[in-house]
């Protein structure tokens, strides 16, 4: 059932404690004195003596009455405070709760990047350390033409330069060689699957090859590591949002598992690429944590939390709830991973009281390239292979037009 933080009651203004003015109530005492004094007199009958009976009601009730409505002036102004301040903590009891479900993570079974055919230039390692940069490179199209740009080549063999019709095969050998790679490193966590689940396979292929041609080739792959799953593929060249973790969070029962698969590829040999732009495949398959059982231990322990979603005008707010959600609120995360993050929505997130001036940024667009809509997906793996060697929570901020995306992964602990 799906996080509703629109059943939580807004929280009010608590009144302050109620202040009588000594000078109203004064008047207001010898306001009733007065006429509770002239009824009695005026309605006095004559032929009854004034005993103590006709001083009671002359000045003794009047008094009185004031008391009684001093009395309900000063309770009904604390029922009110009090009142108000149990309504905020039922809010905030609700609002807790919302939060603590909020932070039930999912479990990662298995996460596999790629955006260089070398292994050493492909290793995390080296984006941490800044080894691993978008340098010059000769154009795939027009060789002795240096672009700034990645573009996937695998070891051992070359595609010359070419018309769109050799960049189509050329995207078939990549593509099917990038799928390769992908699966082969989740296969661990594939294997691990209970018989019985269900397997949602989200494929995002942005490429000249239609995402049909790979579905095919993708659920033979994993069919033929793992027969006995049900699985269900859904293939298109449209971005699959980072923030759609979210949906996996509120939709996913204890025997499905979501597989995602991203892949951009570019027209390297038959146009000059623009600088900046790369060529990445990631894949990530989660759980919930019940599923991952069976996992070693180095698999079974990471998780990704739920991703926050905020307005570019408040890009802070994703950031706090995504520090909440990953239990990380009081815990300085050392390491941030970007992509796509306009420079104000930087400045604002680095301004945010859980983010340490201390922290690591990691520009996924600067070291890799724009990979389009993979990139948030593999600034996310990289995020989980980096807590999974360091044991550090790691977070991960995208930006999708307007709207400013957060999640944390981490290690159980």
């Amino acid at each position: 059932m799906p996080v509703d933080f629109g059943r939580v009651p807004p929280r009010v203004a608590v009144p302050p404690p109620p202040r009588l003015s000594v000078l109203v109530w004064a008047l207001l005492l010898v306001v009733i004195m007065g006429v509770g004094a002239a009824l009695t007199i005026t309605l006095w009958p004559a032929r009854v003596p004034l005993d103590a009976l006709f001083w009671l009601c002359c000045v003794g009730y009047a008094p009185l009455l004031w008391g009684c409505l001093l009395f309900l002036r000063l309770g009904h102004g604390h029922l009110q405070c009090r009142q108000t301040i149990a309504d905020n903590a039922a809010s905030d009891r609700i609002e807790a709760g919302c939060h603590a479900e909020a932070g039930v993570p999912l479990a990662v079974l298995g996460h596999a990047w790629c955006f260089a055919g070398d292994e050493k230039e492909n290793d995390v390692d080296g984006i941490v350390s800044g080894a691993t940069l978008l340098d010059l490179r000769s154009s795939g199209t027009a060789p002795g033409t240096d672009v700034q740009a990645r573009w996937l080549e695998i070891p051992g063999q070359r595609f010359p330069p070419g018309n769109a019709r050799a960049e189509v095969v050329r995207q078939q050998v990549i593509g099917d060689w990038l799928l390769d790679q992908l699966i082969e490193r989740i296969r661990p966590g594939l294997l691990a699957l209970p018989a019985d689940c269900d397997l949602h396979v989200h494929l995002s292929l942005q490429a000249m090859r239609k995402p049909e041609e790979l579905r095919g080739r993708l659920e033979a792959r994993i069919a033929a590591i793992a027969p006995a799953l049900r699985i269900t593929t859904m293939a298109s060249a449209s971005d699959v949002s980072l923030f759609e973790v979210d949906a996996w969070h509120d939709s996913m029962t204890p025997h499905e598992v979501h597989l995602l698969v991203a892949i951009q590829l570019r027209p390297a040999i038959s146009k000059l690429l623009a600088n900046g732009v790369a060529e990445a495949g990631t894949a990530l398959l989660v759980a919930r944590p019940g599923v991952a059982s069976n996992m070693p231990a180095s698999g079974a322990a990471l998780h990704l939390h739920r991703p926050a979603k905020g307005s570019f005008d408040d890009a802070s707010q994703a950031m706090i709830l995504a520090a909440r959600w990953g239990q990380i609120a009081d815990t300085p995360v050392p390491t941030i991973w970007a992509y796509a993050l306009t420079e104000d929505a930087t400045r604002q997130i680095k301004a945010a009281p859980d983010v340490s001036p201390q922290a690591k940024w990691i520009d996924i667009d600067t070291v890799v390239g724009d990979c389009a809509d993979a990139g948030a997906w593999l600034a996310t793996a990289l995020a989980i292979e980096q807590a999974s060697r360091t044991g550090f929570p790691q977070a991960v901020l995208s930006q999708h037009g307007n709207d400013i995306v957060a999640l944390v992964c981490r290690k159980q602990v």
